[in-house]
């Protein structure tokens, strides 16, 4: 069932008292449409496919909370800003296509996202606080060179995650950055945190752990 979205009030954004119909499949959001609000979509729990607007240019936090449904997603180039938490909850959404100027990750962008395994991020400069927090399916991560801060609990709980590397561009992993992460067997990491180890990861033994 696809549900074609518009605005109500003639303006360039679209909110949730837009959304007539929260058990839809399918969402064909219209032309003109340069904004999605804060929670828009949230608890469309049938939502499987999104089509969006070359006039898009942000999407406000929440955007598609809890959105159970929703597998794969591409979020069109135009988009300039996206908030926080846009993907919370989407508990079996598996991939992701980000704009290539993504320079933020928002706070608990994809937290919870339990079936999240293909995504890149190439230009981004920031991951803040829970990002990728209980993302169980995430078995390896290379961060891109040119980031510079991994935020609290970014990764926090992320089970399946084998490996990761981090960039020397890194001037900033804040705490419990990766803790939870027990099946972690190969690190590499600047040679400026050799001595936050424990700070980072909550245990400091490893197979292979690597400064550069």
């Amino acid at each position: 069932m696809c549900t074609k979205m518009m605005s109500q009030n003639s303006s360039h954004i679209l909110k949730a008292r837009d959304i007539p119909n929260r058990l839809m499949t399918k969402a064909d959001i219209a032309e003109g449409i340069a904004v999605l609000d804060e929670s828009v979509f949230q608890d469309c729990t049938n939502l499987c496919e999104v089509i969006f607007p070359e006039s898009l240019r942000r999407i406000r936090q929440y955007a598609f909370c809890s959105c159970i449904a929703l597998q794969e997603i591409v979020i069109p180039q135009t988009v300039e800003n996206m908030g926080g938490g846009l993907f919370y909850g989407c508990s079996s959404l598996k991939a992701v296509v980000l704009p290539e100027q993504t320079a933020k990750i928002g706070s608990r962008f994809f937290y919870g996202c339990s079936s999240l395994t293909d995504f890149s991020m190439p230009a981004v400069k920031e991951i803040h606080m829970e990002a990728f927090a209980f993302c169980k399916s995430i078995e390896t991560v290379i961060l891109p060179e040119g980031l510079t801060r991994i935020g609290k609990r970014a990764f926090y709980n992320a089970k399946s995650l084998r490996e990761v590397v981090i960039p020397p561009s890194v001037t900033r992993i804040e705490e419990e950055a990766f803790f939870g992460c027990e099946a972690l067997t190969r690190v590499t990491i600047p040679n400026c945190f050799a001595t936050q180890i424990q700070f980072i990861f909550g245990r400091v033994s490893f197979d292979q752990l690597i400064f550069t």
